[in-house]
Order: structure tokens, then sequence, then C-alpha cells
């Protein structure tokens, strides 16, 4: 891999990712729809229901409330982290790989990566947040810097955890803040449609109705589109800041 010194180009990287978003659907959308959509709708309608706090409850109760939430919701949490990060892999290999690649190769190659994916998974959630308990700024820096760690696990350049990170650290070098502005600006559009979609299911009926089925339906498939538009997001920045650029998958 060459590592290149350019400025990273946000305008560039996102036609790049929309045109990451148009190319084979009927591969990528199978591996975020068991993956991601599958778990998320399972959680919906199968995970634990949040505890409403009263009315008259102070902060330290809807606190508290919600630490006992996420607490219950952890282990949901966690399988559903682990399996957007192979989603995440496998999608990425099918957009970075030679030519001829079959979505079976790609799980494989991803469940291969399965460790690895652990050890870094677990090194960002501590790094991220020790840098949020400092201050927000450098929790997104760091995101920035991070970006593209995924994509250098797909893309076959080290199966070590270290080497990722540190190869994602350096490819970044210098466009931290500029890549931090384009997942912050990408991500606050996801988070509203996604909000408005949540807010939207709440009318559709109670828990166990066959209108929370229908909204858990449509929040899981909002949930499998963001996290698409996000592996997107981290292959446009690898592919920009490495010397192959974009060409080369779509060739």
């Amino acid at each position: 891999m060459g590592v290149s010194v350019k400025q990273f180009d946000m305008s560039s990287a996102w036609d790049d990712v929309m045109q990451l978003l148009r190319w084979e659907p009927a591969l990528t959308l199978p591996v975020v729809g068991i993956l991601v959509v599958l778990p998320a709708l399972v959680f919906a309608i199968l995970g634990p229901v949040p505890i409403e706090p009263s009315a008259e409850a102070n902060l330290a109760v809807v606190v508290d409330t919600l630490r006992a939430d996420l607490a219950r919701a952890a282990p949901y949490l966690l399988v559903m982290a682990l399996s957007s990060s192979l989603a995440a892999v496998a999608v990425m290999r099918l957009w970075l790989a030679p030519g001829g690649t079959s979505v079976g190769e790609v799980l494989a190659f991803a469940v291969g990566l399965m460790p690895t994916l652990i050890v870094v998974f677990i090194i960002q959630a501590v790094a991220l947040g020790l840098a949020f308990m400092v201050l927000v700024l450098p929790a997104l820096y760091l995101g920035g810097r991070l970006a593209p760690v995924l994509a250098v696990l797909a893309a076959g350049e080290t199966r070590s955890p270290i080497d990722a990170l540190k190869l994602s650290w350096a490819m970044t070098r210098g466009n931290g803040w500029r890549i931090a502005l384009m997942l912050i600006l990408v991500q606050l559009v996801v988070a509203i449609i996604t909000i408005m979609v949540d807010g939207a299911g709440t009318m559709f009926g109670a828990r166990g109705t066959a209108g929370h089925a229908v909204a858990s339906v449509i929040s899981a498939t909002t949930a499998g589109v963001a996290a698409l538009v996000a592996y997107a997001l981290g292959t446009a920045v690898y592919r920009q800041l490495t010397t192959a650029g974009v060409a080369g998958t779509f060739d």
C-alpha cells in the first residue's frame, strides 16, 4: 500500500461513496440484510423492553433508568456491533477485492478475521471512550484518523489489529479533521432520519402488535441503509488516501 500525502477531498470522497452504493446491490444488500438488518429486527421485536421513568422522575432517576436499560440491552448491542463489523469487512471486500469475488468468499474472509475484528473493536471502544471522557473534540478527531481501519483489513493489507490501526493512522495523517468533518455531516443527517423513522414507528402500535412489527422492519431497514453508507464512507476514505485511488475496483 502507498500512503498519499494529498489533502483529503470531501467532494471526491462523496462522489466515490455514491459510486460504491450503486455498485452491484445484488451482492452487497444480502450481506447487509443478513448481518445488519436481521439482528436489528430481532432486537427490536425480541429485545428487552425499555423502562419508562415516570413523569415526576428527577434527573438522577432518569439516568439510573437509562443505565439499567443499557445494561439489559448490552449483550444484544455487542452481538449487533460484531455482526456489523463482519458485514463491513465483507461488503468492503466486495468493493476492494479483485473482480470475481463471491458473497460466500467475502463472508468466509470476514469470519476468518473475527479475532482481529474483536481486538480492533475493543481498542477503538476504549480509545474513543477515553477521548470522550476528556473532551468531545479529541474523540471526533480520533474517529477521523481511524475511519479506514476496517477497509485496511478488508483490502488484505494485514491481519494484525495493531498493524491495521497503525496503517489507518498513517494514511490519515494531516487529514484527520477533514475526514472527521465529513463523518459528522453524514452521520448527523443519518441520525436525523433515524430519529424521524423511529419516532414515526411509535405510532404504528404497541409492542406485540402487527403495527409494531411493521415499524420494526422499517427501523431495521433504516439501520441497514445507514450501515451501508458508513461502510462506503470508510471505503471511500481508504481508496482516496492510497496510491490506488478510486481506480481498480470498478475498472
